[in-house]
């Protein structure tokens, strides 16, 4: 096969397979901890459907979709936990980009076409993030890396358990590490190529990813430093004090005028650089109607809010992060992850200098786990609030799982060509990459598929998987966002000895069940609130119940009210979801 016929044919097979895996599994992820969002995501969508500012006001019961008997009425179960949610109180705190555009496949796979239920039909959209994630990716590794970086690479993001997990319901995280990747590969080269399109398209996809997340934030740091640094290595190009060169660049941004400036950037890129912010957040205020109502008071709201959410009390540095890192990192990723550093500290030495794509990719890495590491800064969740660090640590892991190839090559015989024949990949070399891909990934491929859909949970064998990492009480070791609450209501579906007037409480989070009750649970099984419920009143719930009474909750033992945690040490279990030898997800029943 010919190269460039291979890397036309890779990716389009790649995100085909990507593409088929992901509509076969993604009925088997629920919804999450934050779901009365998909609520904020229906609203937005239907103002910018209609322009009807009606829809911006979120205690208007007004979206038509909810009364149809096979859609959960989001509005009913939002208003109901209105002052334990952000949604009336301070919507200014919720994001709205990412849950707008999967209002949009909602309305087209469940609405129109009828193809899919209203849940699953939301999570469709992160099929096509996935899609962009992945050609991106391999289209800038293999420009700037070469062919087996770039199948490394999306490999290496692809089959990482949690990131694969949250792709399937993450209408935040993910749909922000997408956007924060095609920001610094288009920004990268459109500063290189001098391409100021490539600039002005990365900061309209900059406004959409600070109206998806705060995480967009930081991607100016990462490009400031960059820029700095590019300049500081090609400043034999600037000859002259610092003070000149300073001269010179305003000069040239007026005039346009300096061959010496034009081969560090053009004067659009130039410009488009400087109009980056500009732009970037005026494409935010449009992606979030909720500004423009009673300006600036929730802009102002949002800025504060920004401080209160991201720093708590601690005064020292949070080595969780790090650890966390470490912990989650399949054991093939992570070699090659640690392969592609070393490649590039010895790439580094022999040039005498860092080259600067690798060390924007290093800053990429290094920074999302940095700030929340920082002493104050706020983290929970084990990776989920960094996700952007996986794309990074793909194309890492890519630079390793190159460089190992060539290695392996360079020490086999080459086999001769004609003089007149056209380049070929040969056998033998994709021999090599077949092997060293089974080798890497094929242990964890057959991990996905076996723990399909509880990826979220996966630890590596050096802190014990999550039986071991249980037992050292990590933090949120356990399906953290309920979305196993699906599981287990489709358990209490189908087991045929539940005798009817039976009552279900959901311990932690219990709105996910209530968010989706009409469409998952049994018609026959009662679902009570738990929140506020004493042992006293369980008793006597118990004893005048028909049926059975079962409890359901995800094991995030923070969030067990002492109710629970005395149930949890005294009820008969009825059935675990387990993995690896730990427990996310438990229910109890009694009588």
């Amino acid at each position: 096969m010919t190269p460039k016929r291979f890397d036309i044919a890779f990716p389009c097979i790649f995100v085909a397979l990507y593409a088929i895996a992901m509509l076969y599994t993604i009925p088997d992820y629920g919804i999450t901890w934050d779901t009365w969002e998909y609520y904020v995501g229906d609203k937005n969508f239907n103002f910018y459907r209609t322009f009807d500012s009606d829809y911006l006001d979120y205690a208007a019961d007004n979206i038509s979709l909810y009364k149809n008997p096979r859609h959960p009425d989001f509005y009913t179960v939002t208003k109901a936990y209105e002052r334990e949610i952000d949604v009336f109180q301070a919507p200014h705190l919720i994001w709205p980009f990412g849950h707008m555009t999967s209002s949009c496949t909602k309305y087209v796979f469940f609405g129109w076409l009828d193809a899919f239920d209203p849940i699953d039909a939301h999570h469709l959209i992160l099929i096509v993030y996935g899609i962009v994630l992945y050609l991106a990716i391999y289209s800038f590794s293999l420009r700037h890396f070469g062919r087996w970086e770039a199948l490394f690479a999306v490999c290496a993001i692809a089959l990482h358990p949690r990131f694969w997990a949250h792709g399937h319901n993450n209408l935040k995280d993910v749909p922000v590490a997408v956007l924060f990747a095609l920001v610094i590969t288009l920004c990268f080269d459109g500063v290189v190529r001098n391409r100021a399109s490539r600039l002005v398209v990365a900061a309209i996809l900059w406004g959409a990813a600070l109206a998806t997340k705060a995480n967009a934030l930081f991607v100016p740091p990462i490009l400031g430093v960059w820029l700095v640094y590019r300049l500081a290595c090609m400043r034999t190009a600037i000859p002259g004090a610092a003070a000149l060169r300073l001269k010179r660049y305003v000069r040239y941004v007026r005039y346009g005028d300096d061959p010496d400036m034009a081969r560090v950037v053009s004067r659009r890129g130039l410009v488009a650089i400087l109009a980056f912010p500009v732009i970037g957040v005026a494409v935010m205020f449009l992606c979030w109607p909720l500004l423009w109502v009673d300006f600036p008071h929730y802009v102002v709201l949002y800025i504060q809010s920004l401080f209160d959410r991201g720093i708590e009390s601690q005064s020292g540095w949070n080595p969780w992060p790090l650890k966390n890192l470490l912990a989650t990192l399949p054991i093939g990723i992570l070699i090659l992850t640690v392969a592609g550093l070393c490649e590039i500290g010895v790439r580094s030495y022999r040039r005498r200098r860092l080259d600067d794509l690798d060390f924007l990719v290093l800053l990429w890495f290094v920074v999302p786990v940095l700030r929340v590491s920082l002493p104050g800064a706020r983290d929970f969740d084990v990776i989920r609030h960094w996700l952007e660090i996986v794309p990074a640590m793909g194309l890492i892991a890519g630079i390793g799982g190159g460089k190992i190839v060539s290695c392996i090559c360079r020490h086999l015989r080459p086999v001769a060509a004609r003089d007149d024949a056209p380049p070929q990949i040969s056998f033998r070399e994709l021999a090599v990459v077949t092997v060293v891909l089974a080798a890497g990934f094929g242990p964890l491929l057959y991990w996905n598929i076996r723990a399909h859909p509880n990826n979220l949970v996966f630890y590596n064998r050096f802190v014990g998987q999550l039986a071991g990492a249980q037992k050292q009480n990590m933090p949120e070791s356990t399906d953290y966002w309920g979305s196993s609450y699906r599981q287990g209501m489709e358990w209490l579906y189908f087991q045929p000895d539940i005798p009817e007037k039976s009552v279900l409480f959901v311990g932690v989070a219990q709105h996910i069940a209530y968010y989706t009750r009409e469409i998952r649970l049994r018609p026959d099984i009662e679902l009570r609130p738990f929140t506020g419920l004493t042992l006293a009143e369980m008793d006597e719930i118990v004893t005048s119940t028909p049926g059975h009474v079962y409890v359901m909750y995800i094991t995030r033992k923070p969030w067990y009210t002492p109710l629970l945690r005395h149930l949890d040490s005294h009820g008969s279990v009825a059935w675990e979801l387990q993995v690896d030898g730990g427990v996310l997800l438990r229910i109890l029943r009694f009588r």
